[in-house]
């Protein structure tokens, strides 16, 4: 799901409903406050970082991660760096 900026900022905990969603934009200080808010929603996933070159470069590799069993974690939170 593709959220407006303006409908997080309001309401944030709609993203919960989602297991994928996108959010993008020339803000990198809003891109930045949404992360650090999924990392305090999701503190009990595991976090992963993926950084676009390396997905760009390798289009197998977020496949790959989705696909990884956790010993140790049932859910993750995939997230993608510019």
């Amino acid at each position: 799901m593709i959220f407006k900026s303006y409908i997080l900022e309001e309401k944030f905990e709609s993203i919960k409903e989602c297991k994928l969603f996108l959010f993008y934009g020339e803000n990198q200080g809003l891109k930045q406050e949404f992360k650090e808010k999924l990392k305090l929603q999701n503190s009990s996933k595991e976090i992963l970082n993926l950084f676009q070159d390396e997905i760009i470069k390798n289009k197998n590799i977020l496949i790959n991660e989705i696909k990884n069993k956790s010993l140790f974690n049932e859910k993750r939170l995939y997230l993608s760096i510019k």
